[in-house]
């Protein structure tokens, strides 16, 4: 079994194959830690930046990921319809790639 401590084993427990892959997760972890709690806004912005490098590299997992995480910035602050459809968007995608880890 990989290192869990390494940068190269993934949050799902598959070893991170990619550069881009790796750098999709280191995103998304300083987007969880420096401004997901007391910066909302600026999450989302963050987190729409790291929906579309994995849209552009072809990550689908990750782009369920940012899906999910940008529904529920929205829900936090109050922009309720927007949050339902990042969530839409992400079960679609999580039942198109059959990732079933995880359905928004």
């Amino acid at each position: 079994m990989p290192n869990p401590t390494s940068i190269h084993y993934g949050r799902y427990g598959k070893t991170i194959h990619t550069p881009d892959s790796t750098r999709a997760e280191a995103f998304k972890h300083y987007i969880d830690k420096g401004y997901f709690g007391p910066k909302p806004d600026s999450a989302v912005i963050l987190t729409d930046l790291l929906y579309e490098f994995c849209r552009n590299t072809d990550n689908k997992i990750g782009m369920v990921d940012a899906l999910s995480l940008v529904g529920y910035l929205y829900f936090r602050i109050g922009k309720y319809p927007e949050a339902l459809d990042s969530y839409k968007k992400g079960l679609r995608l999580s039942e198109e790639v059959k990732f079933k880890k995880r359905n928004c």
